[in-house]
C-alpha cells in the first residue's frame, strides 16, 4: 500500500490531549483493530484473512484468534470501542430546560453527523455491513450499541413529552428515528459524504421534519 490513508491519518484511536496514556499492550490492540479497518476498508472484509492481518501487521495468527476469536470478533471489538465517539459527545450537550428544544436537537444532529462523516467509523460500518452473516449475534449487538448512542436523545424527548412539548409516545422508537432522520443510517454510511453545507442544510430539514411530526411546541 503506497502512502498514508485518512483511515491512517486519523485512526479511531487517535490520541487525545489531556487523556491518560494507555498501557503499551492497549494501544498495540488498536493498532491491529486500526490495520484491520483499513486492510477492509480497500480491499473487502472477505477478502482479508486473519493470516493476512497476522503477517501484514507482524503478530502471530493465534494472537488474533486468542484475543478475539475470529475475524468476525475482531469486527466486533472494534465496533465497541467506536462507540464512545457518539455516546461521549453527546453526554456533553446542554439540555438545560430554559434551551431552544430546536437548539437541543440540532446540538445532537451535529454529534450524529460527526460521526457519520468521520473516515474511520464509514470504514467500520462498510466493513461491519460484510461482517454481517458471520457474527451471529449480530442483530443484538447492533440494537445493544445503538440504544446507546440514542438514549440521551430518548431522554430527551421524554422531557419534552412530560413538559407538554411534543406528543410522543415511544421515546426510544422515536430517537432512533431521529438518528436515521439527521443522516445515521447504513445508506449513508455506504454513500458518500456530505460537505459541511450539504450536511448542515440536510440537518436542518431533518429536524424541521422531525419538529412537525411530534408536535413539537416552541
Amino acid at each position: 500500500m503506497d502512502g498514508p490513508t485518512k483511515l491512517q491519518r486519523k485512526p479511531l484511536t487517535s490520541p487525545r490531549r489531556g487523556r491518560p496514556l494507555k498501557s503499551e499492550a492497549e494501544e498495540r490492540q488498536n493498532r491491529l483493530l486500526d490495520y484491520a479497518l483499513l486492510r477492509f476498508q480497500e480491499e473487502g472484509y472477505r477478502n482479508v484473512s486473519v493470516d493476512d492481518l497476522a503477517s501484514g501487521f507482524g503478530v502471530s495468527k493465534s494472537t488474533i484468534y486468542l484475543r478475539y476469536g475470529s475475524k468476525a470478533g475482531l469486527m466486533r471489538a472494534a465496533m465497541l470501542r467506536a462507540t464512545p465517539l457518539a455516546t461521549v459527545p453527546m453526554s456533553k450537550i446542554d439540555i438545560d430546560p430554559a434551551r431552544c428544544p430546536v437548539d437541543v436537537l440540532r446540538d445532537f444532529a451535529r454529534v450524529f453527523s460527526r460521526y457519520v462523516n468521520d473516515p474511520p467509523i464509514r470504514a467500520l460500518w462498510q466493513a461491519v455491513t460484510e461482517a454481517r452473516g458471520e457474527i451471529a449475534s449480530w442483530e443484538t449487538i447492533v440494537a445493544e450499541e445503538t440504544e446507546k448512542i440514542i438514549l440521551p436523545v430518548a431522554l430527551y424527548l421524554k422531557y419534552l413529552r412530560v413538559a407538554g412539548l411534543a406528543d410522543i409516545d415511544d421515546e426510544h422508537q422515536v430517537a432512533s428515528y431521529f438518528f436515521d432522520l439527521t443522516g445515521s443510517g447504513f445508506g449513508r454510511f455506504l454513500g458518500p459524504p456530505l460537505d459541511k453545507e450539504q450536511q448542515s442544510a440536510s440537518n436542518e430539514a431533518a429536524i424541521a421534519f422531525f419538529g412537525r411530526g411530534i408536535g413539537l411546541k416552541i
